[in-house]
């Protein structure tokens, strides 16, 4: 068995916008800050991969792999073994 870190992980990702807006709007916007909780794996170099179920035979899903850069603060809120 191996303990796993639950983690809440705060960081900042793209705003987009399909809609025609004014340039004036457009130059105002800043990016989206997001929260995410999950269960943290290590990642390849300059990313976070968090994901949110585990199976069984220890398939995951709802994974998501967050660059570091874009990483403000990760917190961790629990353990688990699997």
């Amino acid at each position: 068995m191996k303990t796993y870190k639950i983690v809440k992980v705060e960081w900042d990702d793209i705003s987009a916008y399909t809609a025609w807006r004014n340039i004036g709007e457009v130059k105002d916007c800043t990016p989206l800050r997001c929260v995410t909780v999950g269960t943290r794996v290590k990642a390849k170099r300059g990313n976070l991969a968090v994901f949110q179920t585990i199976s069984e035979n220890m398939n995951v899903a709802d994974a998501m792999i967050i660059p570091k850069k874009n990483v403000r603060k990760v917190e961790v809120i629990g353990t688990y073994r699997a």
